[in-house]
């Protein structure tokens, strides 16, 4: 069985005409383009997300002590203030598990490898990122505190 050079990309499903009512717009743009700084989804119609192919995340494990979500929470608040504007870096999130209240994850999303590298590589990587390091969780990751991953489909 053969299997294609490269998978296919997909997209979500069109959104609403321009000439619908701005209620039924998602951004309500009159134009029907989505309002945004990533370049990735300039022009883009309202409603239609970006082609994630290429794209990176990064996910860092974090453990609440005593399952006080307060000492992970201020970290990542901290960090993220911080990282605002980084070249490369899309957002990040803080998920915290349903079935462990101690358990997080900072998933964070990258333009691309290049920028990831870059930034982790550079001189303030270390400052920056070290209120979470103590509360780093390599038990979730198993036997890593963070894992790196490139997005290869997407729907």
């Amino acid at each position: 069985m053969s299997t294609p050079a490269s998978p296919p990309r997909s997209r979500r499903p069109a959104p609403p005409a321009a000439d619908a009512p701005a209620d039924a717009q998602a951004d309500g743009q009159a134009d029907g383009q989505a309002p945004t700084d990533d370049p990735a989804r300039a022009g883009a119609p309202a409603g239609t997300a970006p082609d994630p192919v290429g794209r990176v995340r990064v996910l860092v494990y974090a453990s609440a002590p005593g399952a006080d979500a307060s000492a992970v929470e201020a970290a990542y608040h901290t960090i993220s203030r911080a990282l605002d504007g980084t070249p490369g870096l899309l957002g990040n999130v803080l998920m915290r598990s349903l079935l462990d209240p101690a358990a997080f994850v900072v998933m964070s999303e990258w333009r691309d490898i290049a920028s990831f590298r870059t930034w982790e590589e550079g001189a303030g990587h270390r400052d920056v990122t070290a209120p979470l390091r103590p509360l780093q969780d390599s038990a979730a990751g198993q036997g890593s505190a963070f894992g790196v991953y490139e997005i290869t489909a997407a729907y």
